[in-house]
Formats: C-alpha cells, sequence, structure tokens
C-alpha cells in the first residue's frame, strides 16, 4: 500500500486512498489526520503523523515523513532465514510501545515499515482502520484478516499475530485463509490449520 512520492521538492511517504478520496469519506480521513502513528528505533519512540493530502496520476494519498524501507507484507514474502530477524524487530517494537503505555492495535502486514536503520514505523492506527473499511476484502485478507484473531485483544493478539507471520515465512502461505473474513475468523477461533510439517519438505 505505502508509496514513496514528491512533494513540494521533499520526498514522503504516502499511503493511496482510492475510492476514499472520491467520497464523504475524505472529510472523515481529514478529522483523523492527527491520529498518531509511531516510529520505533530502539528505545526510542517518535510519534508519527500523516500531514496532508496530495493529488497524483493514481489518485489522491495521504502523507508524511519520509521514512525508508521495505513493508510487513514484503518482508513475509522473503526467505525464512532473511524474514526471522525482521520478526525479531517488529517483536521487539511491539515490546516497546507496550513499555510506554501504547495499546496494543491489529497489525496490517502494508502499514508497518521495517525501515533500513534498525527501526520499524506502525502507520497511525486510527487512519488505516478508516481506509481500510473502505478496501474490497480481496485487498485487506492477506494483509489484515489473515493476520488478526477477531477474539482476542492486547498482548494475546500481539502473540497471535507474529505467530502467523512466522507460519507465514517459514511455509509460504498463510494458516488460516477463506472466500471471505468469516471464514478466515471461524478457522482461527477453531485453529484448524495445517502443520508446518505438512507443507515443507524435509
Amino acid at each position: 500500500m505505502v508509496q514513496h512520492i514528491v512533494e513540494q521538492g521533499t520526498a514522503k511517504l504516502a499511503v493511496p486512498l482510492g475510492s476514499a478520496g472520491r467520497s464523504h469519506s475524505l472529510a472523515r480521513l481529514s478529522g483523523l489526520r492527527a491520529s498518531p502513528g509511531w516510529h520505533v528505533s530502539g528505545e526510542a519512540v517518535r510519534e508519527w503523523r500523516f500531514e496532508g493530502f496530495s493529488l497524483h496520476p493514481d489518485g489522491p494519498c495521504l502523507f508524511g515523513a519520509e521514512v525508508g524501507g521495505i513493508t510487513l507484507a514484503q518482508a513475509l514474502e522473503l526467505p525464512l532465514e532473511r524474514a526471522v530477524p525482521l520478526l525479531g524487530r517488529l517483536a521487539e517494537a511491539l515490546g516497546t510501545l507496550a513499555d510506554r503505555a501504547v495499546p496494543f492495535f491489529p497489525l496490517q502486514s502494508d502499514a508497518v515499515v521495517l525501515d533500513g536503520r534498525g527501526g520499524v514505523l506502525f502507520l497511525p492506527p486510527r487512519v488505516m482502520r478508516e481506509v481500510r473499511a473502505l478496501r474490497p476484502f480481496a485487498e485487506n485478507r492477506d494483509t489484515f484478516e489473515a493476520l488478526n484473531h477477531p477474539d482476542l485483544q492486547g498482548e494475546a493478539l500481539a502473540s497471535f499475530t507474529l505467530g502467523v507471520c512466522l507460519y507465514r515465512a517459514a511455509v509460504g502461505r498463510f494458516p488460516f485463509t477463506g472466500a471471505d473474513e468469516e471464514e478466515i475468523h471461524e478457522q482461527a477461533r477453531k485453529l484448524v490449520l495445517q502443520p508446518p510439517a505438512q507443507l515443507v519438505p524435509g
């Protein structure tokens, strides 16, 4: 989802809005623009916010300060030996946020950036929830629905999501899949999944 654009001569990180930018939801997104995300680097935590809207050939987008790196979605496509250290970094960043009393929020893999300096950027969850609600299920399936348990919260949800990410990195597919979110949620509730050893030879 994230893109890198140039706004008034300065590199920015952007999130395309698609249909959100052509509807009344733009006003809601504008109202949420001050809602924070967090850029975690070691023990340091800085709030990160979207700065404004911009119109580009592909449509309108929200933009904020540039953060280079790869998304969690891209990290899950890497070979296991490269993905595991990045997942370890993600776990440490979530722990740092918890130590700062930031309530855990469901992760969206294309809204988490693992930067090139050992940090992790979490795009503002309230804004991303609004954008996500306007996307079709097909766009949310592997970036959100497959990662999050419908009933868990807090540390339990964080542990579940990290486990799903590790499974995806090891096996090459998510443990819970389906034609709609209800099917995915039902599989997650029942923990219906194939053991990785059955899917990965050796």
